[in-house]
């Protein structure tokens, strides 16, 4: 199966993450790598900042089609930047995290998706589109046909996850324009756009048209931080 895989967010522990890659599609598929990430790094939302591996990329030769390593300062000089009110205001939850800027988290996140999907050369001839965090260990993945998405039972106990997903072509390009359209579901129709995967399952099962998303409790995975 022809499979154009992104690999997007922060490095992280990517080089120990790569074997589970390895393991778990590499070495089963017909893979083109495409990577997109910012020039520095950190591990949560309050620690700082450093700069990565430029080199970290030659890691997925031969596999590599393409790399993307956003300038971080730039970014955040000219990033828009979401405007919230008082629509959540007695959504505890919500208002502490909207509070905390995980929605400008999540932009920037889907924001790093969006340019990795417009990155793939030649994307008619790629069965499968599978978008999967740097920080990822995937032990697990039996990738089957599908005009959806499919993710896996996310590890966190939600009933959706915006860990990894893959999927057809058509399924996958509006998945991975949600940055487009993140202030819309938040102003038209009050989705709590700091709630990872709230937000995600609103957007790809009742957001324009919708799009069959599947659970596929077989795939394996950890996040490896």
């Amino acid at each position: 199966m022809k499979i154009a895989l992104m690999l997007t967010g922060h490095t992280r522990k990517y080089r120990d993450n790569f074997p589970f890659l390895c393991n778990s599609l590499l070495q089963y598929h017909d893979v083109d790598i495409y990577c997109c990430t910012w020039s520095k790094t950190q591990t949560s939302i309050n620690q700082e900042q450093v700069n990565i591996d430029k080199n970290y990329y030659q890691i997925y030769q031969p596999y590599l089609k393409n790399n993307l390593v956003l300038n971080a300062d730039n970014y955040e000089k000219t990033k828009p930047h979401l405007i919230v009110g008082d629509k959540l205001q007695f959504n505890a939850r919500a208002v502490q995290h909207l509070n905390m800027g995980w929605h400008e988290r999540l932009y920037d996140q889907w924001y790093l998706v969006k340019k990795c999907w417009e990155s793939i050369l030649n994307m008619d001839s790629y069965e499968i589109i599978f978008r999967c965090r740097f920080d990822i260990a995937l032990s697990s993945a039996k990738i089957r046909s599908t005009d959806g998405i499919i993710i896996p039972k996310d590890m966190g106990g939600w009933n959706f996850s915006d860990h990894l997903a893959y999927g057809s072509p058509a399924a996958m390009k509006k998945y991975c324009s949600v940055v487009d359209h993140i202030q819309d579901l938040y102003d038209i129709h009050s989705v709590d756009i700091s709630h990872a995967t709230d937000m995600l399952k609103f957007y790809m099962e009742s957001y324009g048209t919708p799009v069959n998303c599947n659970i596929d409790e077989s795939i394996r995975y950890t996040i490896n931080k």
